[in-house]
């Protein structure tokens, strides 16, 4: 198992399927997907954790599994990934999270996400990382916008996955460029 990242308190690293069972049910709690388009079922949470490490193998970045150096817990996610080509913003790299309700409220997805921000521009070299969010969804534009995220309001999207049941809903767009 790969190590890619770490910050004071996270590992960022490869999936296991010891993740699998942890991830299935933060994906199904209303209260975490709240912002989503649809739950998800164990089937599709696996199918995911696959895509997730494809992603990974192949580009040797993306939404990586996150790991509490305190107890080993399995966290959640976060990572950049290049974003589906049905975006209407493709082609670009997102910055994106997901965590178990315990980790809300303590500043684990921003430590993270400046973790793999520095990654992104002084790794990768990206001109840009975007996000992009439930228009409604403030506690995740507050995040972004405390990042140094910019929401670009010309380029508010309304999107629905291709495989989701759910309609199509507003989303805002933000973007953070890299310093000159």
């Amino acid at each position: 198992m790969n190590k890619y990242l770490e910050t004071d308190r996270v590992i960022l690293r490869d999936w296991t399927d010891a993740d699998l069972e942890d991830f299935s049910r933060i994906n199904r709690d209303p209260l975490i997907m709240e912002f989503y388009p649809d739950r998800l079922d164990d089937k599709a949470s696996a199918h995911l954790v696959k895509h997730f490490q494809s992603h990974i193998d192949k580009n040797g970045y993306g939404f990586f599994a996150l790991e509490s150096k305190e107890d080993g817990r399995f966290m959640g996610f976060s990572g950049l990934a290049k974003v589906p080509t049905d975006m209407p913003f493709s082609p670009a790299v997102e910055l994106a999270w997901r965590l178990d309700y315990d980790y809300w409220g303590k500043a684990y997805a921003s430590e993270v996400a400046q973790a793999l921000i520095t990654y992104g521009f002084e790794t990768l070299k990206l001109k840009q990382i975007v996000a992009y969010c439930v228009d409604e969804h403030e506690r995740a534009k507050h995040i972004l916008e405390k990042m140094g995220f910019t929401q670009d309001k010309k380029a508010s999207f309304n999107y629905a996955p291709k495989r989701s049941k759910s309609k199509a809903q507003d989303y805002a767009l933000f973007r953070l460029k890299a310093e000159k």
